[in-house]
């Protein structure tokens, strides 16, 4: 049996498709609590439609998700947003918002008709401006913002709904890679120093595996690994999923697995045998 305290979101027999068209077919999960969890794949493997069942964007045809354990087809919306919050890709804000008045919709959830706007949502508010360094931006207008500083404050938001799981669909789109890396060092931190489970979907192979505890990789409607990236960055995974002729070797930096793509050109002879050696003799 899943301990719901060891995993933040669990998934049974999940099925999921749109258009007559089955994305997901009969997926198994557990995703731990306290944990980096990176979903990697092919283009149009079903990452996104994972990640967006996993927070009810997306009703399943069969099966079922749990958040820590309770079904969420069983909470109502409210009850759900206090317990995961979810960024999609590429978000934008309404023009003329500042920083500040973006992060406070964060606190939505919190509030009703009988709890208004109070100091426990300001301080919730100026607390997420804070971890996320946007503290001396949060009167700057969102669209004047840098790339990095704007995922920045989406994540605030995020966290101004203090919720223990985030979701984060692509956190690293169109971000060069100094920016990719300055948001990725943040959700580090939210992890390892503050306890949030992420769930995030990412493209960066090299990126996913620097800075996940897991990776969960979705191949033809399943998952084809799922565990920690030594154990799942493998050559044989990379050809066989992505179609990629890879060596995988150390990290200098983090130790971590490193993909070093082969391709058919500029490569080293001893990596990339001569076409007469192959009897390949199409040009590329």
């Amino acid at each position: 049996m899943t301990d719901p305290a060891a995993h933040a979101l669990t998934t049974s027999g999940l099925r999921v498709g749109y258009g007559g068209r089955k994305i997901l077919n009969g997926v198994d999960l557990a995703l731990r609590a306290g944990a980096v969890t990176a979903i990697i794949g092919p283009n149009g493997s079903g990452k996104s439609t994972l990640l967006r069942t996993l927070c009810r964007l997306l009703a399943p045809d069969e099966g079922s998700v749990a958040v820590r354990g309770r079904a969420l087809s069983t909470l109502r919306t409210r009850d759900l947003a206090r317990e995961l919050s979810f960024l999609p890709q590429a978000p934008t804000a309404p023009e003329g918002m500042t920083v500040r008045e973006l992060v406070a919709r964060g606190r939505h959830p919190h509030q009703s008709l009988l709890r208004q706007w109070s100091r426990l949502d300001a301080t919730a508010v100026e607390a997420a401006l804070q971890l996320t360094g946007l503290t001396e931006l949060a009167d700057r207008d969102v669209q004047t913002l840098s790339g990095g500083q704007r995922q920045r404050a989406w994540i605030a938001l995020s966290l101004a709904q203090d919720t223990g799981i985030l979701l984060l669909d692509e956190p690293t789109t169109y971000l060069d890679i100094a920016h990719s890396v300055e948001v990725l060092d943040l959700v580090d931190h939210l992890c390892v120093d503050l306890g949030r489970t992420v769930v995030m979907v990412i493209h960066d192979l090299n990126l996913a595996a620097r800075y996940a505890d897991d990776l969960v990789v979705v191949h033809e409607g399943g998952i084809a690994a799922q565990g920690p990236p030594d154990a799942v960055i493998t050559a044989r995974l990379l050809e066989t999923v992505f179609g990629l002729t890879a060596r995988v070797v150390a990290d200098p930096a983090s130790g971590r697995p490193l993909v070093v793509p082969v391709g058919r050109r500029r490569v080293h002879r001893s990596d990339h045998p001569h076409p007469e050696e192959t009897g390949d003799t199409h040009v590329a």
